[in-house]
């Protein structure tokens, strides 16, 4: 979430920063304004009207809690995300002889997006939270985990983004961008645990169904080393770790596929959806640097949710969803591959989870670690959550043995910080 304010806020700082030397007389011009101080008193008038937009937004992101929609959310914010960073690049071009006309087709632009990410936002205002310190969080925990199972919560999985996108004739969601709808596997991915979490609830067919037409869009559509692809340009957090280039494939999306194809075999017996299943788990495999997902973290294998290029970013709930994924792959076909990668992993979460404990709250990830002298993305609220969320999972598949993580990452969630046993920070 946190990205996307950042994002926001620069798109801000680079219009009032171009603004002062980008224009220029045209005969056009010359017609529509009666001189120079004019048109730029407009231009400014836009741009404030922008401003307290901005303003808006970075209230709401900061102030109202997602977490019954995050997993969603996260998806829908990178994307806003993405196309920001694209309409910066477009301002970054301006030149002195751009024209007034040409800035307000620029700003007006700018401003559609920036209308588009206020309507994504505002879908979130009315969720039913209490901001009342008094009252504690209740987290989502899980005591009992099955790799056939329902995923998680996504039987509850309603709206949000599924308001948000338009499905092709075989049932697929595409995702609308500024310039056109797209496939996204993550998304495909939530689609179909979401469906067939759902036809295990309500036996209704239809679900089972629509989890069918995305299983057969994932083995129609993976690549020769086993990945679905994000064929979009991204620059994650602001771009310090480098761009990955459209094409790019991220451990949480071959560990959302891993565990929706495990399901869809268990309950289909289909050979293809094994095969794609096992597949998915080459990239695990490929260093970052060979466009695979594994990275090296002092002697630990990682595997990266963004493989960020220059240096590792190491986001926790991305890392966490492609260890639940090898543990669904074990359980159902007993692989010694996917066994392999998922104790690798483990030693990796024993090691480093420690790592993403800030006392207060948990870390996002590591690229403070990363980048010298840079300050913890701190995990919001919704994100924070999630942490412990997943976490529980991996305390029901690994004998409860994150449990004292657990329970001190809730009561940061309640505004307890960590007490030191030598009294430096006591409550």
């Amino acid at each position: 979430m946190k990205r996307y304010t950042v994002a926001v806020l620069l798109l801000f700082l680079l219009f009032s920063s171009t603004l002062a030397g980008c224009y220029s007389e045209s005969s056009d011009d010359s017609t529509n304004y009666e001189n120079t101080d004019k048109r730029i008193s407009t231009l400014s008038e836009e741009l404030n009207q922008s401003s307290i937009f901005i303003e808006q937004l970075f209230l709401l992101l900061n102030e109202t809690n997602q977490s019954n929609h995050l997993y969603e959310m996260e998806i829908e914010i990178l994307q806003i995300s993405l196309e920001l960073e694209k309409q910066k690049t477009i301002l970054q071009s301006i030149s002195h002889n751009t024209t007034i006309s040409e800035l307000q087709e620029t700003i007006s632009s700018t401003q559609i997006l920036l209308d588009e990410a206020y309507a994504l936002i505002s879908q979130y205002e009315s969720i039913d939270i209490s901001n009342n310190p008094d009252v504690n969080y209740i987290p989502l925990l899980f005591e009992i985990y099955n790799h056939s199972g329902k995923y998680m919560n996504h039987h509850n999985w309603n709206g949000g983004l599924w308001d948000r996108v338009v499905f092709d004739e075989y049932g697929i969601p595409k995702v609308q961008y500024s310039d056109g709808l797209k496939y996204v596997p993550t998304t495909a991915f939530h689609w179909g645990l979401v469906q067939y979490s759902k036809w295990l609830e309500t036996g209704d067919e239809i679900h089972f169904d629509n989890a069918i037409e995305v299983a057969t869009w994932a083995v129609e559509n993976q690549s020769n080393v086993g990945g679905w692809a994000w064929y979009f340009d991204h620059s994650f957090h602001g771009g310090v770790l480098g761009s990955m280039d459209s094409g790019w494939y991220g451990g949480m999306t071959q560990g959302l596929g891993m565990s929706f194809l495990t399901r869809m075999y268990n309950s289909t017996g289909n050979q293809t959806y094994m095969q794609a299943a096992l597949n998915s788990t080459q990239l695990l495999s490929i260093n970052v640097s060979e466009g695979g997902v594994l990275r090296n973290y002092n002697n630990y294998s990682w595997y990266e949710e963004y493989p960020t290029p220059d240096a590792g970013s190491y986001v926790l709930n991305g890392y966490i969803y492609t260890l639940v994924g090898l543990y669904d792959l074990i359980q159902e076909f007993n692989d010694s591959v996917s066994n392999e990668l998922y104790h690798d992993g483990i030693q990796t979460l024993n090691a480093m989870i420690g790592l993403f404990d800030l006392g207060c709250s948990s870390s996002y990830d590591l690229v403070h670690h990363s980048v010298p002298g840079s300050a913890p993305n701190i995990a919001r609220e919704g994100y924070h959550n999630t942490h412990i969320t997943l976490i529980s999972v991996m305390n029901a598949i690994e004998n409860n043995n994150y449990q004292s993580i657990e329970d001190r990452w809730i009561e940061y969630a309640n505004g307890i910080c960590f007490s030191s046993p030598n009294g430096a920070n006591p409550r």
